[in-house]
Order: C-alpha cells, then sequence, then structure tokens
C-alpha cells in the first residue's frame, strides 16, 4: 500500500472510481448528471471516472474551514480528460475547483486556450500550456512559500512570485462547475487537496489512500463469506469492518489513515 506522508494536511479526496464520495468525509452532492463513467477509463487503465456533460453538472461540497487556505502553502492535483473547448466567453471555462466569497478561488481551463488557470476574483494567473484534448492530463495548482506555480505534467506553466493572497472563505465550494455556468466537459479522474506544499511529480497510480484488502479461505482453501474485523494496533479500538466475497473471498476496508492496523476474521475472535 502505497503511503501518503502529508495525509493530514489532505482536506479533500474523491477518487471518482468506486462512487462519488469524498474521502475525507466532507458531504459531496451529486448535480445535474455527473456520474461515474467506464467510456474514457482511468489515467492508469479500465475503470471508472466521473464524467460531466458541461450542461448543469457539477460535485458540491459542504461549508468547511477546509477551503480556507489563509495565506499558507496548498496543492491541488487533479486528472482531467477534456473532450472539447466549447468557446463562447467566460461563461464556458471549465470550473476544477471553486470556492466562492470573498475573495474568490476559481481554479479552472481556459474555454478556447485550454491552459489552466487561477482566479481570486481581481487577477488571473494563467498556464503558458494547454491540456491535451480526449487525453488524460496531471493538471496542478501550488502555493509554497508564497510563490504560487501552475502545471500540467511535470511542467511548470507559470511561476508568480509573493502570491499572498488570503483564501479565508469557508462556504461550501465546488467541483467540476460553478451553480448556473462553467461546467466541466469531460472527466475527472480523480481530484487531491493538500493543505501543505508538494514535490510535483507526475503520479504512476491512483492518488494513495488508506487501503486493507485481502482474501478469506476457509480450512480447506476455498473462498468463503466473513465479517472481517479491523482494529487499531496500538489501541485496539475498533475501526470498522467488512465482509468477504462469497465467490472469491475478497474484501476491501478504508481505515482513516496510514497507522498499523490489526485484522482479524470473525470468527477467529
Amino acid at each position: 500500500m502505497a503511503v501518503d506522508s502529508l495525509w493530514s494536511s489532505v482536506s479533500l479526496l474523491l477518487p471518482c472510481s468506486a462512487d462519488l464520495l469524498d474521502v475525507k468525509g466532507h458531504t459531496v452532492t451529486v448535480n445535474g448528471g455527473a456520474a461515474l463513467s467506464s467510456a474514457a477509463g482511468t489515467p492508469f487503465g479500465a475503470g471508472n471516472s466521473c464524467y460531466f456533460d458541461g450542461s448543469g453538472d457539477y460535485l458540491a461540497l459542504a461549508d468547511s474551514s477546509d477551503w480556507a487556505f489563509g495565506t499558507g502553502d496548498f496543492f491541488i492535483d487533479c486528472w482531467v480528460y477534456p473532450t472539447s473547448w466549447p468557446g463562447g466567453g467566460v461563461n464556458n471555462d471549465l470550473c476544477l475547483f471553486n470556492i466562492p466569497g470573498s475573495p474568490q478561488f476559481f481554479f479552472y481551463v481556459d474555454n478556447t486556450t485550454g491552459k489552466p488557470t487561477l482566479w481570486n476574483g481581481t487577477s488571473g494567473y494563467t498556464g503558458a500550456n494547454a491540456l491535451t484534448l480526449n487525453a488524460w492530463n496531471y493538471v496542478w495548482c501550488k502555493r509554497a512559500s508564497s510563490t504560487l506555480t501552475i502545471g500540467i505534467g511535470t511542467t511548470t506553466g507559470i511561476t508568480q512570485a509573493s502570491y499572498t493572497t488570503n483564501f479565508a472563505a469557508t462556504t461550501g465550494a465546488t467541483v467540476g462547475g460553478l451553480s448556473g455556468s462553467r461546467y466541466m466537459l469531460g472527466y475527472l479522474g480523480g481530484m487531491r487537496i493538500t493543505k501543505a506544499s508538494r514535490t510535483v511529480a507526475l503520479p504512476t497510480a491512483p492518488f494513495p489512500r488508506p487501503t486493507i484488502s485481502g482474501v478469506v479461505l476457509n480450512a480447506s482453501g476455498a473462498p468463503v463469506e466473513k465479517t472481517v474485523v479491523v482494529r487499531d494496533r496500538s489501541s485496539q479500538l475498533y475501526l470498522g469492518g467488512a465482509n468477504s466475497s462469497p465467490t472469491t473471498g475478497s474484501y476491501v476496508f478504508y481505515p482513516p489513515d496510514f497507522g498499523e492496523v490489526q485484522v482479524e476474521r470473525f470468527d477467529d475472535l
């Protein structure tokens, strides 16, 4: 299992693979026809991503102090598969992540140039490179020690020194569109927001999340359906459980962090 050393600083993780839930627990409300689709696969092969049709589709996130970056470091990275540039003015910009308020935090893709841009309600900073249509693009925006950079892949498209905008709003955020305009047209293959600086590196696997998986077999070595219990190894507190598949014996459980756990089959207790 890949481990994220900055897990405690992650404020949003949308895998967009098995569901449209936030791993970090924020309430996500699906609007329009935003839905999982296997049509474009994932950045790493077959599977699901979230499709937005460019007309009323977006994900709304509940109010949270996690959206208040202040003047500190942040890192937003996501996988984007745009299917067209709609043109037609600013109301057709493709929203990636938006926090309304004053100042606004609006990370989007320009509707004609295909370039990632961060708008703070007053000024916009646009990357030098455009996303590739009908392909997966790793897009990111970061602020580290008051320096803003925006890029695609491992290529930095813009650097802005002394970027000290105080993003203090805690109002609900949106992914894939604003309420009323600027809807994403294409697929989102995962989004992560970290309230800390990260080193830019092209991911070779989905964003890390705490995951426990395995296979339960009976005494004869055949797959069996059983309840699996997961405890924190240090405190022995119960974290949750899962049922193994009666046909494959496999199970998956997502603990809250990357700490050590103890896994027990229910009839072993």
